[in-house]
């Protein structure tokens, strides 16, 4: 006798269901790691970019500058503050706080024209420090990561610039380096 089945049993379809809801768990699990892994990956570019663009502006107001004053600022639990200031009197504060390097110019009248806000590496803190190499005054800051952190975030040199050097380049359009 022929035995003519006309459908599925249902054994057979909790079966291919079963593995079906099995394999779609796996792929939501994989898809929102590599979800998770992407979002890290852009926030550090975004903060590799801003590293390099507080580096190059750094270098351009160290190159204008006449004078520097690194110093701790005892108001705001000893966070890193630069002073520069340029020949026309103006000034321009560079303020370490968790997680960012705030850029802020003053003019002579006190009063704020900019501010520019760098996302840095949680973890990572910034110093300002000032040297003088016989007649030059090479100004420099560094990010440092605290105890804990990875090897990659260790130590980063930031920036050195000499200043006052080019000064003159940079009114004639000149190089910033």
């Amino acid at each position: 006798m022929k035995n003519n089945r006309r459908g599925y049993s249902l054994i057979e379809m909790v079966v291919v269901l079963t593995s079906l809801v099995f394999m779609l768990g796996v792929c939501s699990v994989l898809l929102h790691g590599l979800m998770r892994l992407d979002r890290a990956e852009r926030s550090q570019r975004l903060i590799a970019v801003d590293r390099d663009r507080l580096a190059r502006q750094f270098r351009r107001d160290v190159h204008a500058a006449i004078r520097s004053i690194p110093a701790a600022d005892d108001e705001r639990q000893n966070e890193e503050v630069l002073e520069l200031t340029l020949p026309e009197g103006e000034q321009i504060f560079y303020r370490a706080e968790p997680g960012r390097v705030v850029r802020s110019r003053k003019s002579p009248e006190s009063h704020v024209s900019g501010k520019e806000v760098y996302q840095i590496a949680t973890g990572t803190q910034l110093a300002f420090s000032a040297a003088r190499a016989g007649s030059a005054e090479l100004v420099s800051f560094d990010l440092e990561a605290q105890p804990g952190a990875t090897q990659a975030l260790r130590r980063d040199p930031g920036g050195v610039a000499m200043l006052g050097k080019d000064r003159d380049a940079d009114t004639r359009g000149g190089s910033d380096r």
